[in-house]
């Protein structure tokens, strides 16, 4: 089947049936998406900690599986959210807009603590668009030795990985923040640009497909 995304009103109910979406509200719901990457237990009054930062985050799904991941690969306790200096807005409950998503995201970014491995892959990887590429073409562009790190930011919701057709791209949110840091260190990006246009000077032995990819 087709399915067909769009903000647009349409007149096509008579043959196309519509499926209005909305951000999760049921409760159990958000935290059984939060669970899937927070696996400590939790109390009631933990539980409600957590629905509480769910509810600044607008729901954004994205934003719950980063934070799960986030406060279990850190040790970070529901109760330490109004400790953590760096989640102290997450608290404040004011209305958010495009940008304070991006600044929460910024957050955890900063609470996760990647490696300088971690941050070096997420960079490169911001250039590539929504198709994304495949994971050894991108490993190999990078100069990467084995898939263990870009294994370990996939499990962590930090990569998108198509699994059938082992491409990976970032989500657009976390692909403008780290074009953020291409800009103040355009280096990190070296190798990787360097691969790529190489791969591009000499093409009359490739097929079409590969040639419209490059």
């Amino acid at each position: 089947y087709s399915v067909l995304f769009t903000t647009r009103t349409q007149e096509l109910s008579a043959f196309v049936p519509e499926i209005n979406l909305s951000a999760f509200q049921d409760k159990n719901e958000l935290l059984k998406l939060f669970k899937l990457d927070y696996k400590g237990s939790m109390s009631d009054y933990e539980e409600q900690i957590i629905l509480n930062v769910i509810s600044h985050f607008q729901q954004h799904t994205f934003l719950i599986r980063l934070l799960g991941n986030v406060m279990q690969n850190n040790r970070i306790k529901p109760e330490k959210l109004q400790e953590e200096n760096a989640f102290r807005s997450l608290m404040q409950f004011h209305a958010s807009s495009e940008g304070s998503i991006l600044d929460k995201i910024r957050e955890m970014i900063q609470i996760a603590d990647l490696s300088e491995d971690e941050v070096y892959i997420l960079s490169n990887l911001s250039l590539i668009s929504n198709s994304g590429i495949e994971t050894s073409e991108f490993a190999e562009a990078c100069n990467i030795e084995g898939f263990v790190v870009i294994d370990h930011l996939i499990r962590g919701n930090w990569i998108v990985h198509d699994p059938a057709e082992d491409r990976i791209h970032l989500h657009p949110l976390m692909r403008e923040i780290f074009i953020e840091k291409i800009r103040h260190n355009p280096d990190i990006c070296c190798t990787f640009v360097k691969s790529i246009i190489e791969k591009c000077r000499y093409t009359h032995s490739k097929p079409w497909r590969e040639k419209v990819e490059l």
